[in-house]
């Protein structure tokens, strides 16, 4: 993999002299497609017949970056991404798009259209774009400061043109900067851009400051070298807003200015993709950010994670780390009568975590986190917020407490030989005797000292110290015995009428966490509605009776749900004998991928867990014998274990225990067979009935 580098070497002193103006990119405007068509070099549009096998074609998808100097020595990059589509099929699939926003961008404007195919235009109505805030996992929620705006198109019909634009300011140039050159379909062309001014590059200027930017193409053969062009053109910036072309500066330098040779010049570096393949994602893969073709950027003078924890530390962190006396005295409050380190942990931990997340709805602005008093006094906060508080109140009470950011599992890969931005939760370590790091997480409300949601397990973390040197640490991970789910089941059978069930599920570890963040503010019809759901398909003619949990905030113990229900558990054959099915609920979640077909990328599961059952089935032994039960099952594989057992050692009572154990949160695609061949078995026994018969 080879490390490029676009070299651009910047004059300190014309930084005072240059503004490049913004305001054109507020006011988006569209081509018509013919326009853009032409632009392209497509000779015509995309056909169904010529893409039989997708839903739709992305014409362009363009990403626009341009460099903006300010009279402060400051400079950011203003970033437009336009894309044109055209739509085939699964219409309502389709006619919906989401913009994701990372801390440090600020939106400044976005517009969408639908291009019927009669060339009527229909534009998304302003009230028609939404926001949400942080990221929802398969069962949980954990809180990120990462938005993300979504609309729907109007009016679309097969044949039609969706077009949407936005614009975005990034505060610090490439903190994050990526090109995603794969998407779920086809792209015709795939344009990147950057544009910077000419007098900022090959400068020989002793006070010229080096300033590079380093690229990495990931899941794509390499995508070269970019064309350079040099442009220019006088006044104020015109012509169509994607067309950096004719981005210029004004010709007014001041006072103390360079040669008129530099006026309204820009290089603009040009990557343009024919034909890129589209990136077919498998059911239940992990994050396709980790497999789909991508080009990621960062400054050049990120040579190592020192300079990035440094940068991201002097500039962001230190600056508002503050302990004031109102955080120390809260500290020592809350510590007051703590037995040990841990109990001083856990109380200072608790008392943040129980601080109401706040997302950062800036859309999104500043990668700077708040206050630590601030935070107190407001009652509210984001991950960074809560982390720096949860920082300060323990380095308050003596406690060595270090900042991290960590890549989430849910956001994609980092390569930790790459030095870049891409993390998007703050958390806290606390560093013990034998360089051991105890991690703690504000915003992550249910777990306890040293815990991480699964969303966050064995994910990169980047650990800051103050000097500005840092290093990498896994978060912690599970295995499956840690993440135990024990269900214990009574049933009266009645064999002529509705099974009494009673059941109580216990949740451990990180399917405790997830089901408390499920259901812990769930009011009783919430918390009904899920066990219907657990009934639903698996008993006919199913009633619930009542249900219950225990309190989400006792971390200590597992997290219990119980109900009751009725249903219709036995099938009669007519002669007096009844199948009776004792295990009322499957021992592993639906794994309808399980199929024959071969695999190109591993199946994630959302942690490794042990599902154990007991259930005990009551029946009247003076009228009821068991005529048959299924023997004892074992299954081992290198992935999954399963094994079974039925007795029937009392009258009028069979108890029957199965335990169910996915050992690793990745199954490989060269261990698919088997899986597959371990199900099948497990799914032949689990339907073999137990045979009761009426005595005579």
């Amino acid at each position: 993999m080879l490390r490029k580098r676009i070299i651009v070497r910047m004059n300190a002193v014309i930084l005072l002299c240059l503004a490049f103006l913004i305001s054109s990119c507020a006011t988006l405007s569209f081509e018509s497609i013919s326009s853009l068509q032409n632009e392209l070099g497509i000779k015509h549009l995309p056909v169904w017949s010529e893409y039989p096998d997708d839903d739709a074609v992305i014409i362009m998808d363009r990403t626009d970056v341009v460099t903006v100097l300010d009279t402060n020595y400051d400079y950011h990059t203003t970033v437009t991404v336009h894309r044109v589509e055209r739509v085939f099929s699964n219409i309502r699939k389709e006619d919906s798009a989401a913009i994701r926003l990372r801390p440090g961008q600020t939106l400044i404007a976005v517009k969408a259209r639908t291009v019927e195919p009669d060339g009527k235009e229909v534009y998304v109505r302003s009230r028609d774009f939404h926001t949400t805030y942080g990221r929802r996992g398969i069962e949980s929620v954990f809180h990120s400061d990462v938005a993300e705006l979504n609309f729907r198109f109007r009016d679309v019909v097969r044949g039609a043109i969706l077009e949407y634009a936005y614009a975005y300011k990034e505060s610090v140039p490439f903190p994050a900067g990526e090109w995603v050159i794969q998407r779920r379909l086809p792209v015709m062309r795939s344009i990147y851009t950057l544009a910077v001014p000419s007098f900022v590059i090959g400068s020989t200027r002793k006070d010229a400051k080096n300033w590079r930017w380093n690229y990495v193409t990931y899941n794509y053969p390499e995508i070269g070298e970019p064309s350079v062009k040099r442009q220019y053109k006088s006044g104020v910036m015109g012509g169509n807003w994607h067309d950096l072309a004719s981005w210029t500066v004004d010709g007014v330098l001041g006072s103390g200015g360079t040669s008129d040779t530099y006026q309204g010049k820009i290089d603009v570096f040009t990557w343009t993709l024919k034909d890129v393949p589209p990136f077919k994602p498998e059911p239940d893969m992990p994050p396709e950010d980790w497999y789909r073709g991508y080009v990621q950027f960062a400054p050049s003078y990120w040579q190592s994670w020192d300079d990035v924890s440094k940068w991201y530390f002097d500039d962001y962190i230190e600056p508002r780390l503050v302990i004031t006396n109102a955080v120390r005295k809260k500290a020592e409050l809350l510590v007051d009568g703590a037995s040990s380190e841990i109990d001083t942990l856990d109380n200072i931990l608790k008392y943040v975590q129980g601080i109401r997340y706040l997302e950062n709805k800036k859309l999104l602005g500043d990668l700077a986190p708040a206050y630590p008093q601030k935070v107190m006094q407001t009652g509210e906060g984001d991950c960074r917020g809560k982390a720096l508080l949860l920082t300060a109140l323990l380095r308050a009470v003596g406690i060595p407490a270090k900042p991290a950011v960590i890549l989430s599992r849910s956001n994609g890969h980092l390569d930790t030989q790459f030095p870049c931005w891409r993390f998007h939760r703050m958390i806290v370590g606390v560093l013990i005797p034998g360089n051991y790091i105890v991690w703690l997480d504000p915003s992550a409300r249910f777990c306890g000292v040293g815990e991480v949601p699964p969303e966050d397990e064995v994910a990169a973390a980047l650990v800051m110290n103050d000097n500005g040197t840092s290093f990498f640490v896994a978060t912690p991970g599970s295995d499956a015995w840690n993440n135990q789910i024990d269900i214990t089941a009574k049933v009266a059978e009645h064999l002529t009428l509705l099974s009494d069930f009673r059941v109580k599920v216990e949740y451990g570890g990180e399917a405790g966490i997830v089901m408390r963040n499920k259901l812990a503010d769930a009011d009783s019809g919430t918390i009904a509605s899920y066990c219907k759901s657990l009934l639903a398909g698996t008993f006919r003619n199913s009633t619930l009776i009542a249900c219950s949990t225990t309190s989400p905030d006792s971390v200590q113990t597992p997290f219990a749900l119980s109900f009751r229900f009725r249903g219709d558990n036995v099938v009669p054959d007519g002669s007096g004998s009844y199948s009776l099915y004792v295990d009322p609920f499957p021992a592993f979640e639906n794994l309808n991928w399980l199929t024959t077909a071969s695999r190109e990328y591993p199946v994630e599961f959302e942690y490794p867990y042990v599902l154990g059952e007991r259930v005990t089935l009551i029946f009247e032994a003076d009228s009821i014998a068991v005529g048959h039960m299924p023997e004892e099952a074992e299954f081992r594989d290198s992935d999954f274990g399963y094994s079974s057992s039925y007795r029937n050692e009392n009258p009028g009572e069979i108890v029957f225990t199965d335990v169910f154990t996915s050992k690793n949160r990745l199954l490989q695609p060269e261990r698919y067979g088997r899986a597959v061949a371990f199900f099948d078995s497990v799914s032949a026994l689990k339907a073999e009935p137990v045979l009761l018969e009426r005595k005579k």
